[in-house]
């Protein structure tokens, strides 16, 4: 009979086809991101976009013969003499044949080649227009769930509530689940959904689910559009002089972070719900001259303070805006959405080989 078995199993053989190995970042680039930590160590934050960015760039390597300035500067491998290298030797001697043409490129040492190569790659041209029905079905879909506690629970949640004010409407886990769907790093959608320790789930203040819903869709390089940008997105100029969304690191001892790089316009699915933008936001280009416009509105957290309304002229006053995020108790409850924000703007730049000359303007508007 157990041979018999066996012999029937045999009928049912079937190729397996062993999952791809996935590439691992250079101890180099490991070393990076343990610098950057370091030297941020004490500033809190719940933007982890360059990590995503990281992860996702393994996954699907930067194409050289495709790439533009902003999209090698996400990767903080590279300074801005590297990349104007670059695309002067592209410009000069035409698509790369082999990725190990990028030896000859002036400035790339060893080291940085090293940093990168995990990051990139020399292909065809992948066109989003070309069967889009696969574009939207065909990527890699990432679910991202995390759920923690602080097993000593705060004072706020000791609080009798028929006596204080201050006290915890929910329970102290903090709940975070994140969708994202990418293709080739050419479109991407996904939503975002966050409760913060101490608010309510599905009941009381948050009746709809969670504190904090995030939904974006992003599409990069379809022709002379390089980037769109719908829902949550973050836009980044004049290195945060005029406005910085994306995370900024200190000085260390890369000084690839010394400078501020990022693209203008960047998908945003991060825990984070104050630094960014909510609307529509389009980067178009061609050759050397880039044009970015955006516009946002969203409500946002603020301290209101009502009119006396003994007082002829009063007028209704926000006292201060909250940049906390959490909702848990009565009056966070009250701050939140009080305040409506419009902001609008753009950018135009035109870059000739190591020389970019560009225009800024945003104007935000606030409203109660």
């Amino acid at each position: 009979m157990k041979h018999l078995i066996i012999l029937v199993c045999c009928f049912f053989i079937k190729a397996a086809w062993a999952q791809p190995p996935v590439t691992q970042p250079s101890p180099d680039t490991e070393q990076q991101i343990e610098n950057i930590t370091e030297n941020n160590a004490d500033e809190e934050t719940d933007d982890d976009t360059y990590l995503q960015s990281l992860s996702e760039f393994s996954r699907n390597p930067i194409n050289l013969n495709l790439a533009d300035a902003a999209t090698l500067e996400e990767l903080l491998l590279l300074t801005p003499i590297q990349i104007d290298n670059f695309i002067t030797y592209r410009t000069l001697l035409g698509k790369f044949l082999t990725i190990y043409e990028i030896q000859a490129i002036p400035g790339w040492d060893l080291a940085t080649i090293q940093k990168i190569r995990p990051y990139i790659m020399v292909s065809q041209a992948v066109n989003l227009f070309n069967a889009i029905g696969s574009r939207l079905k065909n990527g890699d879909n990432i679910l991202f769930v995390r759920s923690t506690q602080v097993l000593e629970k705060s004072r706020g949640y000791k609080l009798d509530s028929s006596q204080a004010t201050n006290f915890y409407y929910g329970s102290p886990q903090r709940l975070f689940i994140r969708y994202k769907y990418s293709f080739k790093n050419l479109l991407q959608y996904g939503v975002v959904a966050e409760k913060d320790p101490g608010e309510e789930l599905f009941k009381g203040s948050q009746k709809y689910g969670f504190d904090y819903y995030s939904v974006h869709f992003f599409m990069r390089n379809a022709g002379i559009v390089k980037a769109l940008a719908l829902g949550d997105f973050t836009v980044n100029l004049g290195q945060g002089l005029t406005q910085w969304m994306s995370q900024a690191y200190r000085k260390g001892p890369d000084i690839t972070t010394i400078k501020r790089q990022a693209a203008v316009l960047r998908p945003y699915n991060s825990a984070g719900e104050i630094n960014f933008h909510r609307g529509i936001g389009i980067t178009v280009g061609k050759n050397n001259w880039e044009a970015t416009l955006f516009g946002s509105y969203k409500k946002i957290d603020a301290n209101f303070v009502a009119a006396d309304t003994s007082l002829l002229e009063a007028e209704d006053i926000v006292t201060s805006l909250q940049t906390s995020g959490y909702h848990r108790t009565k009056s966070e409850v009250e701050d939140k959405g009080m305040q409506r924000q419009v902001a609008f703007g753009g950018n135009f730049k035109y870059r000739l080989y190591g020389l970019q000359i560009g225009v800024n303007a945003v104007q935000y508007q606030f409203k109660l």
